[in-house]
């Protein structure tokens, strides 16, 4: 070091207080990205949790049944409306194939036929628990998560709405009737108009004295 010019000392000065600069500059800039990222994670956990809250709460207090699966058709959640539905427990159903709430009949199907049955239909019969057999409307959504693709399906009980179609077509039956009378005795009362005001011409006739 005594060897060295002032000159040359003066610029490895300079360029140490650079690489220093450089260095604190450098180290500044990974302080504030760590620090966005931080924030940018905890931004993204916080409304993941309140994303999750609010699904979990149409989840769960949704009027029709709602059941998620994956794509082999394995129920992985099943709501509590799909129990009061259905009769059983999700803790019963989790695990299990989405045939299980099919009639009997049709679980003996084909797994193939029976997913793209489910797919397409629109109106089916779900089997309870008990064995009973009652309509439904589904709708089916797809989506993916983890590069794996899952189904959520919602299930609509009709049997109201059959219940009121049979009840008016039933009503429909009984005044079928009433129905035939009335077009019946609308001529018959035209005929009877008719051949009273021929009577009354009639007995005009009578007092008319021809010459």
């Amino acid at each position: 070091m005594l060897g060295l010019a002032p000159e040359l000392l003066d610029t490895l000065c300079s360029a140490g207080a650079a690489a220093w600069a450089a260095l604190g500059l450098l180290t500044g800039l990974l302080v504030v990205r760590l620090r966005y990222e931080r924030v940018k994670r905890l931004t993204a956990e916080r409304e993941l949790r309140e994303s999750e809250g609010r699904y979990r709460a149409i989840f769960e207090t949704a009027v029709d049944a709602i059941i998620v699966s994956d794509q082999h058709g394995i129920i992985q959640e099943f709501s509590r409306a799909a129990e009061a539905m259905t009769g059983y427990r999700a803790a019963e159903l989790i695990g299990q194939n989405m045939r299980v709430l099919l009639p009997p009949a049709m679980r003996q199907e084909p797994e193939r036929y029976t997913a793209r049955y489910l797919w397409t239909v629109r109106e089916l019969e779900v089997c309870r628990k008990d064995g009973s057999v009652f309509p439904a409307h589904l709708s089916i959504a797809e989506w993916w998560a983890g590069g794996h693709r899952h189904f959520t399906g919602i299930l609509r009980d009709l049997s109201a709405q059959h219940r009121e179609q049979v009840g008016s077509s039933a009503l429909g039956e009984l005044d079928r009737p009433g129905r035939v009378r009335s077009q019946v005795s609308a001529p018959l009362a035209a005929i009877v108009v008719d051949f009273q005001v021929s009577g009354l011409f009639a007995a005009d006739l009578e007092h008319i004295s021809l010459p």
